[in-house]
């Protein structure tokens, strides 16, 4: 099994916040995680909606079963309709095995009063014109918005490892390639840092000029 990177939102946020105030909370502790899988270049990474903390339990001890007394009768054979229940043990193992399924039902993280957590938002963004460029310290990729009508301009996003990304990768790498690009997906910002989740990109159309 491949190890999963957990990518920018608010689980890991709270994670993070969790682990800062007091680290045995999370680490070697068993997890359940919803979400979603990405992979990009050989790495897979996870997009999470949701953690839960698996609860250790305490294993339930059978009681004992007194023997027989010596001389006694031995017991009548059972009805032939239950039959398939006597050392039925794949029915009992399934029924052990819900059973200690349920006791471990996952728990949600909880941070505590006064831990702070880093505020997470997230919001789409379609068809976004902007052009590529890479960080040359950290290596990842950045979009660069252009000004909008206003002259504003909003600020760059990292973007995050996602098949999408190996595409805009290879299409920034062509010879051929457009420097301005229209860039769809889900925009997160952690606190200050500002993260893209690409979903589609396109090369903008240039419109025709009106000849008098």
């Amino acid at each position: 099994e491949r190890a999963l990177v957990i990518l920018p939102g608010e689980v890991r946020a709270e994670v993070e916040a969790v682990a800062a105030a007091d680290a045995s909370a999370i680490e070697s502790r068993d997890v359940e995680l919803i979400g979603k899988v990405l992979a990009h270049r050989g790495r897979n990474y996870l997009l999470a909606s949701a953690i839960g903390l698996i609860e250790p339990t305490t294993p339930t001890v059978a009681p004992a079963v007194a023997p027989a007394a010596e001389g006694a009768a031995p017991p009548p054979p059972a009805d032939p309709s239950d039959a398939f229940l006597e050392g039925d043990d794949a029915a009992a193992r399934l029924e052990a095995e819900l059973l200690a399924r349920a006791d471990r039902a996952p728990r949600a993280v909880s941070v505590d009063a006064g831990v702070e957590v880093v505020p997470v938002r997230e919001h789409r963004m379609h068809a976004r014109r902007g052009h590529l460029r890479r960080d040359l310290a950290s290596g990842t990729m950045i979009f660069v918005p252009e000004a909008d009508g206003t002259g504003a301009r909003d600020p760059q996003l990292e973007l995050l490892p996602c098949a999408m990304l190996e595409r805009l990768e290879a299409a920034a790498s062509s010879p051929s390639a457009p420097r301005i690009l229209r860039v769809s997906g889900l925009v997160i910002e952690e606190g200050s840092s500002r993260y893209l989740l690409p979903t589609g990109f396109s090369a903008p159309r240039e419109g025709r000029g009106i000849s008098p």
